[in-house]
């Protein structure tokens, strides 16, 4: 990515040459953005009953416990320890990390790797934690954690207040001319995202690992019937449907809350998002699959991770450009 030509103004840019000694409590604010206790626990309790199923049907407490605790409790030790490098290769000994505004007034940090773009009014909060500045979004999303000495209070204002005298979508357009369709967030906006949600869901391959799951362990009580085992299927598999139901649900109130303006952009490099105060570039070479319906668009990244959008924020020559761009 080329890098940010920093305006002089409103505030010329600035710079944090990087020891080694932010890597801690970056990733600590991080992890405690990514991960909130509420989350932890959600899946703990998921993992729970998926042990509690193995107990009652092969009654080995080893097993149901590799289930219910061992096998979460190395994958956030993987993903803290991911976390951590991804943070060290950005803020470890030596790298270097600017903030500042481009040409055309967006509040810009560039770290190795590329930059994160903040238009006016993205964050719904900036809180200052000992070295570490957490800038939160207006759709809760993870919160962006940057060395404090690169947000000012100047920045704060602008991050957190909208422009005057304009709409949301004017507001919009003016900080991101970039994108040619901003979609206002209205209900049915909603709807239609938590429908494609639903769909892209159970096109994850994940999903086909649940399925499997689901058939073997309901093979497994009919060979060997057993009441307890039958109970404990039957809740595991409303606990499942329910994930499916109110997962999706909870992450297009996240994403787009109503009243909010979201929009998308194609160029040379990949995909550019725009959500509520957490802007996302995916980069061509990271993109897998599109999936385009009247409900909306769901893009698929190479490591799973699904991304979707309201069908009306790209035209249709925008999505024959995105299609080309995953057929690389």
């Amino acid at each position: 990515m080329p890098a940010t030509e920093f305006a002089a103004t409103p505030r010329p840019p600035l710079t944090v040459t990087c020891d080694g000694t932010l890597v801690r409590p970056l990733t600590a604010q991080a992890w405690r953005a990514t991960f909130p206790t509420v989350n932890l626990v959600a899946r703990y309790a998921v993992t729970t009953a998926l042990g509690v199923l193995v107990w009652v049907s092969t009654h080995s407490v080893t097993l149901a416990l590799v289930v219910a605790v061992l096998v979460p409790t190395a994958a956030l030790v993987l993903t803290r320890a991911r976390i951590e490098r991804n943070i060290r290769e950005v803020a470890g000994r030596g790298a270097t990390i600017r903030s500042g505004y481009d040409g055309i007034g967006r509040f810009v940090v560039e770290r190795s790797g590329g930059a994160v773009e903040f238009a006016r009014g993205d964050a719904s909060g900036v809180e200052v934690l000992g070295a570490v500045a957490v800038i939160r979004s207006r759709s809760r999303q993870p919160a962006f954690v940057t060395p404090a000495e690169l947000v000012t209070a100047a920045d704060t204002d602008f991050l957190t207040t909208f422009h005057d005298g304009l709409g949301p979508v004017g507001a919009f357009r003016l900080d991101h001319p970039e994108v040619r369709h901003p979609v206002l967030v209205t209900a049915a906006v909603q709807r239609a995202a938590y429908r494609m949600s639903v769909r892209a869901l159970v096109r994850h391959p994940s999903s086909v690992v649940i399925a499997f799951a689901a058939v073997l362990a309901v093979a497994v009580v009919a060979i060997a019937p057993s009441a307890p085992a039958a109970i404990a299927i039957a809740l595991t598999l409303v606990l499942v449907a329910a994930v499916y139901v109110a997962g999706p649900r909870a992450g297009v109130l996240k994403l787009f809350p109503e009243g909010s303006v979201v929009g998308a952009a194609v160029d040379d490099d990949g995909l550019l998002l725009h959500v509520p105060g957490y802007p996302t570039r995916v980069e061509a070479s990271e993109l897998r699959t599109v999936l385009v319906a009247e409900d909306g668009i769901a893009v698929r990244r190479r490591n799973l991770r699904t991304h979707v959008l309201p069908r009306q924020a790209l035209g249709d020559e925008e999505l024959e450009r995105l299609r080309t761009l995953v057929g690389r």
